[in-house]
């Protein structure tokens, strides 16, 4: 992950890089689906739609 976030990344602009869960509910069941996040730029990020915003 590493490696991905550096070749997309300013480094010094990622303030840390945690596992968290997303949520998603499916009529009366809730899942968690471990995800990676980033604090990047000040704000909290799903590493994927990090990388999706640091492309446009």
């Amino acid at each position: 992950m590493y490696d991905q976030m550096q070749g997309q990344f300013d480094m010094e602009e990622v303030e840390n890089v945690r596992i968290g869960y997303s949520v998603n509910k499916d009529n009366e069941v809730v899942n968690f689906d471990p995800s990676w996040f980033i604090k990047y730029g000040g704000d909290w990020y799903p590493f994927d739609a990090a990388v999706e915003e640091e492309e446009e």
